[in-house]
């Protein structure tokens, strides 16, 4: 008798432990669930909200080319002619988020390009400004955002070649046409870091000191690294 009767306790004790483990685990996936619902949600506000319609953005990008050149010409004797070039561009913007995801603003280029010719010691230097609107979107909710862009700019130069025998000085004056591919990495909630692959074509008329006026047309691929503030 005393042993069904402690038989029937132990069972009794084992499936209230049974149940109140049963509960525990219940209750621990339940929090785990809502955890993970509460971080997506957060995540999915987080990110829609760094290229939201009504926020202003701001950017400033550059990209450095520097090369060493070299090519031979028959001279009689052979000479091989060499040069050194180098490239720097600074871009600025500042646009407006329309729709979501969708930038209108303007963006102004500055470009400085130098070549000397280690032969003769012939100089030549150009300063470029291109300013116009700029247009751009951003795909997905992550932080991780495609981006497509388009620019159209209104340019002005002036270059400088000097050598021992000619000096000139050429002013110009052209359009500029862009547009480019790349990814923002969002690292926050209003700083970007944005890496843009672009081709860009340019058609200017130039007109040098002695009043020589010239139509060059020319096409480029370069790659812009910079940061994007969205307030």
């Amino acid at each position: 008798m005393n042993r069904a009767c402690l038989t029937n306790t132990n069972l009794h004790e084992n499936n209230h432990m049974r149940a109140a483990s049963d509960l525990f685990k219940t209750n621990y996936f339940r929090m785990k669930r809502s955890i993970f619902i509460s971080l997506l949600i957060f995540i999915s506000c987080f990110c829609s909200a760094q290229t939201q319609k009504g926020k202003i953005l701001i950017e400033a990008g550059s990209n450095f080319v520097s090369s060493l050149a070299a090519n031979s010409y028959d001279s009689g004797n052979g000479q091989l002619q060499k040069s050194n070039n180098a490239q720097f561009t600074i871009q600025l913007g500042m646009g407006y988020f329309i729709f979501d995801n969708f930038v209108f603003g303007v963006e102004p280029v500055f470009t400085y390009y130098r070549n000397k010719d280690k032969s003769t010691n012939d100089i030549l230097t150009s300063t470029n400004l291109a300013v116009g609107p700029m247009v751009r979107y951003y795909f997905g909710t992550s932080i991780v955002k495609p981006l497509v862009q388009a620019s159209l700019g209104w340019t002005t130069g002036d270059s400088k070649f000097t050598s021992t025998a000619l000096n000139s000085d050429t002013k110009s004056n052209g359009l500029k046409y862009s547009g480019g591919l790349g990814v923002g990495f969002f690292l926050s909630q209003s700083v970007a870091l944005d890496g843009i692959l672009g081709y860009s074509y340019t058609s200017t008329k130039s007109t040098d000191n002695n009043s020589n006026k010239t139509t060059q047309k020319s096409g480029s691929f370069d790659f812009t690294i910079g940061f994007t503030i969205c307030l």
